[in-house]
């Protein structure tokens, strides 16, 4: 049985534009755990913006709203999210 509770993304909601990089998510595994598992990082919409599996960069593609997931890599898949609002590029 996993001795995670929880896993917080932070920050919890951003606001990027259409051809940006964002560098800034973080992913909190509670309680904190020296030997754990990976978490991988993935887009609710592809199409809006994507996300690195791994560093969860995200990249905003097109205008829209999308959810990036953090997962946790264990039996019992613990997520978090994060709110990506994506402006049109001007």
């Amino acid at each position: 049985m996993s001795k995670v509770k929880s896993l917080n993304v932070y920050p919890s909601q951003i606001t990027i534009t259409a051809g940006q990089w964002y560098h800034g998510l973080k992913a909190k595994i509670i309680p904190s755990i020296d030997e754990c598992c990976d978490v991988i990082w993935v887009s609710s919409d592809n199409t809006i913006a994507t996300v690195n599996l791994k560093s969860g960069y995200v990249y905003a593609k097109h205008a829209g709203v999308v959810i990036i997931y953090a997962v946790l890599n264990d039996e019992n898949s613990k997520t978090g999210c994060c709110v990506v609002n994506v402006n049109p590029k001007v």
